[in-house]
């Protein structure tokens, strides 16, 4: 009876049910013409400067429902935002936009027209506490690059490229758009463009352990700057010449406005009516970078409404720019121009030196102290040559100035030694082994920073804690996982020999990865909690790299070898195992270079061999070095070398398909060698199969 009473109010709940999602969607019917027939009546009043109206339309129809779009026109939380920024109320406006942000995140939808506003807000307030979702919402509208969008909506995504594709490599930018220049109509993209930008991005990142990508910020940073103090309605990027520099290269460490150009012959140039109202003087900036070299010097000239690149005929009025021939009146023009160079390079020699050659020969040309030319045919020479020199500094600039620069490749960075290795877990993802040390004496903090920390902390330990993020990174540079530690130091070790090599392992990987490094150095205080790095001083960090790293390939049948680790083998015998369960017994060598006089073992393992018939495995095991080395005589003094090769091989049987080996070198062998090339080669003597491995490094003798 109980049950039969439970099963007849089941039934009436199930109706009930039934009954509301009825009535849900009945009003949701009626509801969604009514938040179209607000929007159209938000778009109308925020066309008509009827804010207030826009605002109250927009506000109804978020409230109702925050995800809300249009599909031509967009999210109604977008013109909301719009609508209270045309109001001048930022604040709310990046409140709306925020939320907006977050709707469409829990639907899981993208609206491009509201990251860019969401983004270009966030990065015009400095909002650091919003740069984590606005780098998000950025990299989502790269992501679109080359898809499927509206007109309004390329435009938008076009833009964010047209302030970034200068700072790509060459090879990349090809991959992306069909021109190397600055598009400036259609942006036309290759397939997978916004893939390849969204994944450059996450290389660069310089801190790979911390919330976001300041690389990114930077840019951003950058761009709303550029914006902002360099704008420019001629420019497909939306500023000029300035404002390009300004995002490659950050601000200038000095700038310079040229002056006193035309002042010894301004009198002779306005008495002559011919000349009367031309404006002798162009706006112009000179930027220098001091801390990039030499090369990094670069002027501006206000031409056609913007700043430009400029040269010497940047700076030169237009009349006195050609002209010139054997009548009085081309010689007159002639002798007025070369005077005016003169000035002109006289001023700029002394902010480039690469100038100072050619205003001698200018000078030497004023004086008389040439050759005798006409006038008229030394100008012409002069400023083709001028031509060629602002040609030969450009190729140097583009040699030896970075493509883009970050704030944070200039901070001082803790020098790692680092080698790694890849094995191969009993559940087929692979393990990898960092190995890593501090060169001896490169604890020790710049001078300026230590006395900076003695003033704050008299109390100091001289001891040293590193704290190791080792950031897994998969294919497309998205963060897997992160793996930390920290460690003890001390700096009272001498020599390269002892400094201590750590071991960082990383497990899980799969097909294409990428490991990103960053050691946070502190100084250790007395006092304080000794396990907290925020109780210690910070002193700098380092930060490598190890990209397109590819697993082991754990499928049955396939002969898999492991990296080589290089050992310091000297305390071992040829009996022990270089290797047993809490590591190896021997120090892994992770220097680049090294001596003829060192104990050298390669160790390696091998995963998948084949039983034999006997039940045992048989692989022969080998070893080629390969290295050049001077030659005798006439060939050896002119500093020719010759390709040596030496080959040692030997016969194992063993009683497992996996098996650790090593190798032991005497490179006493190869004292006279440069370089050398180790190839490590284990052959299957049962399947035919063969693995290998090679290591290289500098030999000092």
């Amino acid at each position: 009876m109980v049950f039969s009473q439970f099963t007849h109010v089941l039934r009436y709940v199930k109706t009930f049910a039934f009954l509301l999602l009825l009535l849900f969607s009945s009003v949701q019917a009626w509801a969604q013409p009514e938040l179209t027939s607000r929007f159209r009546a938000g778009r109308e009043a925020f066309e008509a400067a009827r804010y207030d109206e826009a605002v109250q339309q927009f506000s109804a129809i978020v409230k109702e429902n925050p995800g809300f779009r249009l599909d031509i026109q967009g999210a109604a939380v977008f013109w909301l935002g719009k609508a209270h920024s045309a109001r001048s109320e930022h604040s709310q406006a990046l409140d709306v936009w925020r939320g907006g942000i977050r709707a469409l995140e829990s639907e899981e939808a993208f609206d491009v027209l509201l990251a860019d506003a969401y983004t270009r807000s966030v990065f015009k307030e400095r909002v650091q506490s919003e740069y984590v979702r606005a780098i998000d919402a950025y990299l989502g509208m790269l992501d679109v690059v080359g898809s499927k969008l509206r007109p309004h909506e390329k435009n938008v995504v076009d833009l964010h490229v047209r302030q970034m594709i200068f700072l790509l490599p060459d090879e990349l930018r090809r991959r992306v758009v069909d021109t190397l220049g600055e598009p400036r109509d259609k942006m036309v993209y290759d397939s997978g463009a916004g893939a390849l930008l969204v994944n450059w991005w996450h290389s660069q990142d310089p801190l790979p352990a911390s919330v976001w990508n300041e690389r990114v910020a930077e840019h951003l940073e950058r761009v709303t700057e550029a914006g902002a103090s360099y704008a420019s309605l001629e420019s497909p990027s939306g500023f000029d010449d300035r404002g390009k520099l300004y995002v490659r290269l950050g601000a200038p460490s000095q700038v310079e406005r040229i002056r006193s150009y035309f002042l010894n012959s301004r009198k002779a140039l306005m008495a002559d009516a011919e000349f009367a109202g031309v404006s002798f003087l162009p706006r112009n900036e000179f930027w220098t970078y001091s801390h990039l070299g030499r090369a990094a010097r670069y002027l501006f000239a206000w031409e056609r409404g913007a700043f430009r690149h400029a040269g010497l005929e940047g700076m030169m009025p237009n009349v006195l720019r050609r002209g010139f021939s054997s009548s009085d009146r081309g010689r007159f023009r002639a002798s007025l121009s070369i005077q005016l160079m003169r000035e002109f390079l006289y001023e700029l020699a002394w902010l480039d030196p690469g100038y100072t050659a050619t205003y001698l020969r200018v000078d030497d040309a004023v004086e008389g102290r040439g050759p005798p030319i006409p006038i008229f045919i030394v100008v012409s020479m002069l400023m083709q040559e001028t031509k060629v020199v602002e040609r030969q500094l450009e190729t140097k600039r583009r040699a030896e100035v970075p493509r883009s620069s970050s704030g944070f490749s200039t901070a001082p960075s803790l020098p790692v030694e680092l080698r790694l290795a890849r094995f191969l877990d009993a559940d087929g993802t692979t393990r990898t082994e960092v190995y890593w040390a501090v060169p001896a004496g490169e604890l020790v903090p710049p001078p300026g920073v230590h006395l900076e920390i003695l003033r704050k902390h008299p109390r100091l330990s001289y001891e040293h804690m590193i704290l190791l993020s080792a950031v897994q990174q998969e294919m497309g540079f998205q963060t897997r996982k992160i793996t930390r530690g920290k460690y003890r130091l001390s700096d009272n070790y001498s020599d390269d020999a002892d400094s201590p090599v750590y071991t960082t392992i990383v497990r899980g990987d799969t097909g294409l990865y990428h490991l990103a490094l960053q050691w946070d150095q502190y100084m250790v205080h007395e006092t304080g909690n000794v396990e907290d790095p925020e109780d210690h001083s910070f002193i700098r960090r380092g930060v490598q790299r190890v990209d397109s790293l590819v697993a082991l390939d754990p499928s049955p049948g396939t002969l898999v070898m492991s990296d080589l680790v290089p050992l310091v083998a000297g305390s071992i015998e040829e009996t022990d195992l270089v290797r047993d369960e809490q590591g190896f017994r021997a120090p892994v060598y992770v220097r680049k270079a090294i001596t003829p006089q060192t104990n050298l073992a390669l160790y390696f393992e091998v995963y998948n061999l084949v039983f034999g018939d006997d039940d045992q495995t048989h692989y022969t095991v080998s070893y080629e070095v390969s290295y050049d080395e001077k030659r005798e005589g006439i060939a050896g003094l002119l500093g020719r070398r010759e390709l040596v090769t030496t080959a040692v091989s030997t016969s194992h049987t063993g009683y497992s398909l996996t098996t650790r080996e090593y190798v032991m070198l005497d490179l006493a062998e190869w004292d006279t060698a440069d370089r050398m090339l180790i190839t490590v080669r284990l052959l299957d003597e049962v399947t035919g199969k063969a693995a290998d491995r090679s290591i290289e490094f500098v030999l000092m003798n």
